[in-house]
């Protein structure tokens, strides 16, 4: 689509599962926020580094910006 990479660039999308929506949603859209458990779903996690993978983000050119912890 259009324009999406450089708007999750931007800090104007973001990635998760559903209970970084529900966090967004509860908190009035102040948070979005995830659990390492729930962040290595997404496989762009890394659980021994406790980060996201600058290698899988670089390779499937996922902004950093738009990963939250």
């Amino acid at each position: 689509m259009p324009g999406v990479r450089q708007r999750a660039g931007a800090r104007e999308l973001a990635f998760g599962t559903i209970d970084s929506w529900l966090a967004w949603q509860l908190t009035g859209g102040k948070s979005h926020i995830t659990d390492a458990t729930n962040a290595s779903r997404t496989l762009l996690f890394n659980i021994h580094s406790d980060d996201w993978d600058p290698l899988l983000l670089g390779i499937l050119r996922v902004p950093r910006a738009c990963c939250r912890k």
